[in-house]
Formats: C-alpha cells, sequence, structure tokens
C-alpha cells in the first residue's frame, strides 16, 4: 500500500536490500495503458487503485537512498506492465559469480503474468503461482538463488500446470547496474549473512586452449536465412494487403463478396511473423473489417425463430428494474432491447464449458445463445447492484464469456468491474468467469 512503502522508503539506508511481495487483484486501463494494484482499502472506484507508475517511482527513490538491490514479486492480474526487456539468464553462479554481480545493484521483478487476468487460486490455499514461488525457494539446494534463476524456474512450472506466463525481468531505469538479488541458502551457506569480498591468494596459471565460433557462426546463417524466408512470406501478404484494401473500397462488390475476402486473407495470416509486428496490425485491422461487412449483409441469416412462447402478461412477474423486468423462471427481460438474459451457475467456467451449458439450456421456451460483447456492455451500468448489472441477474462473478473467439483456442469476454472487453484461454476458468445466456425477442 502507499501508506505502508512510505514508511519504507524513509527506514531504509544504504546498502540494504529490499523484497516486496504483492498478493491481491490487479487493474489495466487500456485506454490509458496503465496497471493498477487493487488493495483491500480500494473502493470501486478507480481514482482509489494504487497505479504502477507510484510503486515504480517509489523503487526509484529506493535508488537515492543507496538500497543495494531491489526484488519486486506482484502476484496479480495484469502485473505485466511493470516490465521491460530482460538480461540471459546465467548458466551457474560460484562465489566469484557472486561476489561480482552482489557488488554492482539491481533492480528485478517477477509477475505472475503479463498484461491479462491471472489465476486467484491454486494449490494448498495459494495461487498457482504462489505455490510454485514458495514450492522452487523450499527445494532449492543452491547456496546462492538469483532472482533471475527463481524467476525461469517459476515461469516453466506455472506455464505446464496453467494458462498464464509469469514474467522474470529487471526494472528499467530503476537503477539497474547489472548486478543480481540473490536467496541465500542457510544450509548451505553457514549463517546466511552475505560474505564480505575476498582477495584471491595467488593468480591461477593459465591453460591451453582455443575458442571455437563455429556453432556461432552456423546459428547465424540459420537466423539469417529464417529472417529472410519470413521477409519473403511477409512480402506477400504485404501485395494481398493492398489487394484486399482495394475490394474493401470498391462499390462493385457486396458486403458479402467482401467478407469472405476479409476471411481469406486471414486464412493466409494464420502464421505469426517473429520478426514483425506488421502481420499482427493487418490480422487485426483485417477483422474488424471482417466483421463488419459481415454486420452489413442484408442476407445474413436471422437468428432462429422461438417456440411458441406465452404472451408476457401469461408469465409471472417477481421484480422490475427500471426497463428490466424479472419472471419466476429467473428469465430477465431488457424491454428497451428487446433482449432477455438468464444467469448460469455461480462458479468458475471456461468458455467451453460455458458454451455447452447456453446450447443445452431449455429454459422459458429455449432458443438461447452465448451473447456478444455488444449485448454484455448493454447490461453494464456504473454502481448498479453488485457488480455494475441490475441486481435482477444473480451472479458473484465479475467476468461474463462472450460468444465470440479469438482464433482458435481463445475468446472474448466482458469485466463488470471496469466495463472493458478482453480475451483469454478457451480452457481458462480462474475465480470470477460465469456464462450468460440471451435470446433476442421484441
Amino acid at each position: 500500500h502507499t501508506a505502508s512503502m512510505t514508511v519504507s522508503s524513509v527506514f531504509v539506508k544504504k546498502g540494504d536490500n529490499v523484497f516486496i511481495y504483492y498478493a491481491g487483484h490487479g487493474w489495466f486501463d487500456d485506454i490509458l495503458e496503465t496497471g493498477y494494484w487493487v488493495t483491500p482499502e480500494a473502493t470501486k472506484d478507480s481514482a482509489t487503485f494504487l497505479e504502477n507508475n507510484i510503486i515504480y517511482k517509489y523503487i526509484v527513490a529506493l535508488d537515492k537512498k543507496g538500497v543495494r538491490h531491489v526484488l519486486l514479486v506482484s502476484d496479480s492480474c495484469f502485473a505485466g506492465s511493470f516490465t521491460k526487456e530482460h538480461r540471459a539468464i546465467e548458466t551457474e553462479i560460484d562465489d566469484r559469480y557472486f561476489q561480482e554481480k552482489y557488488k554492482k545493484p539491481s533492480r528485478n521483478i517477477l509477475t505472475s503474468g503479463g498484461v491479462e487476468p491471472v489465476a486467484d487460486r491454486g494449490k494448498s490455499g495459494h495461487s498457482i503461482f504462489a505455490y510454485y514461488f514458495l514450492k522452487t525457494l523450499q527445494e532449492n539446494t543452491r547456496p546462492f538463488l538469483s532472482a533471475k534463476q527463481l524467476g525461469v524456474a517459476v515461469e516453466q512450472l506455472v506455464c505446464r500446470n496453467s494458462d498464464q506466463t509469469p514474467i522474470s525481468q529487471f526494472i528499467h531505469g530503476a537503477g539497474d547496474q547489472g548486478g543480481q538479488f540473490f536467496f541465500i541458502n542457510r544450509k548451505s551457506s553457514g549463517s546466511g549473512h552475505v560474505p564480505e569480498p575476498v582477495s584471491p591468494e595467488a593468480a591461477d596459471l593459465p591453460k591451453q586452449g582455443e575458442a571455437s565460433f563455429d556453432d556461432i557462426l552456423k546459428a547465424e546463417e540459420v537466423q539469417r536465412q529464417a529472417k529472410e524466408k519470413w521477409s519473403g512470406w511477409q512480402q506477400g501478404r504485404e501485395k494481398e494487403y493492398r489487394s484486399i484494401r482495394a475490394i474493401d473500397e470498391s462499390k462493385d462488390f457486396t458486403s458479402q463478396q467482401k467478407t469472405v475476402a476479409w476471411q481469406r486473407f486471414l486464412a493466409a495470416l494464420s502464421q505469426d511473423n517473429p520478426y514483425s509486428r506488421r502481420d499482427n496490425e493487418m490480422c487485426s485491422y483485417s477483422r474488424s473489417r471482417a466483421s463488419h461487412w459481415e454486420d452489413a449483409n442484408p442476407a445474413k441469416k436471422p437468428q432462429p425463430a422461438l417456440p411458441a412462447h406465452p404472451t408476457e402478461p401469461e408469465r409471472e412477474v417477481t421484480s422490475r428494474d427500471g426497463t428490466l423486468i424479472a419472471y419466476a423462471t429467473g428469465v430477465v427481460r431488457d424491454t428497451k432491447t428487446g433482449l432477455e438474459w438468464y444467469a448460469g451457475p455461480d462458479k468458475n467456467t471456461n468458455w467451453n464449458e460455458a458454451k455447452s451449458w447456453v446450447e443445452n439450456l431449455t429454459v422459458d421456451g429455449g432458443g438461447w445463445r452465448m451473447p456478444t460483447r455488444k449485448e454484455l456492455r448493454s447490461l453494464y451500468e456504473k454502481v448498479a447492484g453488485t457488480r455494475n448489472m441490475t441486481p435482477l441477474l444473480k451472479t458473484t462473478g465479475w467476468w461474463v464469456w462472450s460468444g465470440e473467439t479469438k482464433g482458435s483456442s481463445s475468446a472474448w469476454f466482458f469485466y463488470f468491474r471496469n466495463g472493458f472487453e478482453n480475451w483469454s484461454y478457451r480452457s481458462t476458468s480462474y475465480d470470477g468467469l460465469r456464462a450468460f445466456a440471451v435470446r433476442s425477442r421484441r
């Protein structure tokens, strides 16, 4: 919290090492591109959240105090907004390496994920990240364990057992000079205190030998060939992109033809060019245009008609909320949009489970489907109920899956805490994800 960090920055002294561990909720403002910690004292108002930039400034202030090493561990959603590029991991740590790296200041960070939601629950009462963080420390047998070694080990374990990817990097612009934060194993290093540097008793004599660079030169050639092939692939996509843009702007093609053209181009973009972000930009724009022309298609199939259904006066009304009416069946009707809603089981639900549940839902005559992101946004109302939505829909979740997919393995959801959309793997089932069903009825 802000207050506790202020106190810590006052009482630290030159040469100290500072370890900060935050476990809790996080939030990311996709407009300002800024991450926040949502601490226990925060309200629903984002103005009470603790901005990552403020935390960063406190870490910079520690540099002015002469603090030697800082390690920040953030187990929260969207913690990846802290990170920058990182240095390579060391292969082995001996006393000489330790003495060299311990002298130089370091500012490292280990996050439970990138700019994305992460799981609150895992094993033994801990989040999946905290469980493997503690397990790595407890099972370590090395005299010195660097923050980078710890980060790589935790990343591998978490990735194997969840859909989130931890990030271990140094904090850019906060006083890092190439050193390392170390955890010292008391069982293998005596008292656990950092030993003072010592001078060698005698210099080692040189050994006969020579350096070979054949493998590096071969790797360079392989890399060059890969870049050339991807460059050719990218040039082909650029040519197709110019053609599809011309088709899009022409008045001689129908909306259906334009939709098919964009879909074909997206199929050609199914691979990801590791040497360019240009293909990602083209892919994002192509999806938006394909969706645009699909919606504009006058021949687009309408939603299947609902089966015979009792007229509204025959349905028992239990409560009302503005333009919303709740019926005894649990169905909630929005008289303004003509949409009818039904809240799914109040438990953590992945996208595949949500889809299966909706497809098999027969409540009140059936005809249900998964909602679009636009339809979910129509439910969003700041400070309404306990979830920024009508209290007539009973749920304790903050995220609701939409029926819209992203690629072959991901799907979009709507976040009712702050009204923004994001996507995750369809197999994701972290705390707070729910399923809603919707149908159109005028």
